[in-house]
């Protein structure tokens, strides 16, 4: 057993869906969102990438927790 793991594992296919009904009315284009995270954020790993946008879509309009991993995991692989 791992400690400290998420209870789930991010669906990236369901993240793709989720941003379209919770997201894309404002953010059309999700290269934009992830342009104006810098170049740093290009230069991570994806893990590191979904952690930094799952901390900012529950800041931002959250549509709940799994729908916001969801949606990282789905952005940090683009």
């Amino acid at each position: 057993m791992l400690v400290g793991a998420p209870a789930w594992a991010a669906d990236s296919l369901a993240g793709e869906a989720a941003y379209k009904r919770a997201c894309a009315r404002c953010h059309r284009d999700p290269s934009v969102i992830l342009t104006r995270l810098g170049p740093d954020f290009a230069a991570s790993d994806s893990a590191a990438r979904a952690a930094r946008l799952e901390a900012f879509i529950a800041t931002h309009h959250s549509p709940g927790a799994t729908a916001a991993a969801d949606i990282a995991a789905w952005l940090a692989e683009r």
